[in-house]
C-alpha cells in the first residue's frame, strides 16, 4: 500500500519506489503536476514520468527564460 511518509523516507535514504502502481495512481489524483527543476534531474523525473505514463503540466526553473520548454512541456 501505498503512503506519503514511507514515499517520502525512502527516497531521503535513496530507496527505489516499492508500491510503484501506488506512486502513480497518487499522482494521477492532482489535475496539475509541476516538475521542480528543468536541469538534468528535473529531465530525468520527467523522462520516467513519461516512461510510467504521468502527466506533467509545467516544469519550474529559476532560469525559466533560458529555457524554452523540456520535451514539448513548457518551463515556467
Amino acid at each position: 500500500m501505498f503512503t506519503l511518509e514511507k514515499f517520502c523516507e525512502d527516497a531521503e535514504q535513496g530507496n527505489p519506489v516499492e508500491d510503484l502502481q501506488g506512486f502513480c495512481d497518487y499522482v494521477r489524483q492532482f489535475q496539475n503536476v509541476v516538475l521542480w527543476g528543468a536541469g538534468n534531474l528535473g529531465k530525468a523525473v520527467g523522462a520516467k514520468f513519461a516512461q510510467l505514463g504521468l502527466k506533467i503540466s509545467v516544469y519550474w526553473d529559476a532560469k525559466y527564460d533560458e529555457k524554452a520548454d523540456i520535451d514539448g512541456i513548457s518551463c515556467n
